[in-house]
């Protein structure tokens, strides 16, 4: 995501023209890359706010064979989000530290139900999917993270 989400003119928007930017960046990029070619797999990937997008652009994706969504630190107590992941059934993959904010072990756990997803908690990790003072052990989180990407049967 570009950085411009951080500036005043984004951030002093109500949370519903927020979220319609979003939307309209995330379906810009969308369609710009499909007009490049078509391609018969696709995996979107969403961080934080970027998992706000994601779940906004669902609904014209879910239905395609061949997509799958990772959900990275996704902002489970976000009104609504997790009623858009729930309601259409797509291959999932959440990742989501424990020390995270926004981590709700019932509400990741009903999205999971919902999705038919699967679920990778890091044990001690934050927002940023480090462990503060550990780097070698942020670095190991990295590693599993695309250990798990690369053996989950709900990427195409």
């Amino acid at each position: 995501m570009d950085h411009h989400y951080r500036h005043s003119d984004f951030q002093t928007l109500p949370d519903e023209e927020k979220t319609r930017w979003l939307e309209a960046d995330a379906l810009a990029v969308l369609r710009a890359a499909l007009a490049i070619k078509p391609y018969k797999r696709l995996t979107l990937v969403g961080k934080s706010i970027g998992t706000v997008a994601l779940a906004r652009i669902l609904p014209e994706l879910a239905s395609l064979e061949h997509v799958a969504f990772v959900w990275l630190t996704p902002l489970l107590k976000l009104n609504g989000l997790k009623e858009t992941i729930a309601q259409y059934p797509h291959k999932a993959l959440f990742i989501i530290g424990s020390n995270d904010q926004s981590y709700d072990a019932a509400l990741l756990e009903q999205i999971r139900v919902s999705t038919n997803g699967q679920v990778l908690l890091l044990e001690g990790a934050d927002h940023s999917l480090e462990i503060r003072g550990d780097v070698v052990a942020s670095v190991r989180i990295q590693e599993r993270i695309v250990i798990t990407f690369m053996a989950a049967p709900s990427t195409p």
